[in-house]
């Protein structure tokens, strides 16, 4: 019986010091940026096909999702465009304000000049639909941990 006590006191001693030996986990605050990704065509062809053109991209984002509204902020994109595709970051230094995204209705509309120097031609208006994550983040208490 003396040997099953030892080994059982050993065992516990074993894990408290995995425990202690463990790195302690610690979040990282995700980037406030998030990605846009288009396609651009003109007169029915992608744009920058087949040799890549670099154009000029006035992103708005707007109060509500239809037209109207409350202009928020704006950022100048320049980007390269082949085979009409391109993808880039908005608002990665929070050009669009600190309450710009408060859980009401946003769209983008969007202002290109391809080549540069072109004039500025609207794209029209985009609704910025949530992601799954964002909209249950209010039922998950809103804040980021960990449990064991």
């Amino acid at each position: 019986m003396q040997s099953g006590k030892s080994l059982g006191s050993g065992l516990a001693s074993l894990a408290v010091g995995f425990w202690a030996a463990t790195p302690a986990v610690v979040a990282e605050p995700v980037e406030k940026a998030f990605m846009y990704q288009g396609q651009l065509k003109k007169d029915g062809a992608p744009v920058g096909s087949p040799n890549s053109v670099t154009c000029d991209l006035n992103v708005g984002l707007w109060m509500g999702a239809g037209p109207g509204g409350t202009e928020l902020g704006t950022q100048l994109v320049q980007k390269e465009v082949k085979n009409g595709l391109s993808t880039f970051k908005l608002d990665k230094l929070g050009q669009f304000g600190p309450s710009a995204f408060d859980g009401e209705a946003r769209s983008l509309e969007i202002q290109v000049n391809c080549p540069v120097g072109e004039p500025l031609v609207s794209m029209g208006r985009q609704e910025i639909s949530p992601t799954p994550y964002a909209l249950r983040a209010e039922e998950a208490g809103g804040g980021i941990g960990c449990c064991l």
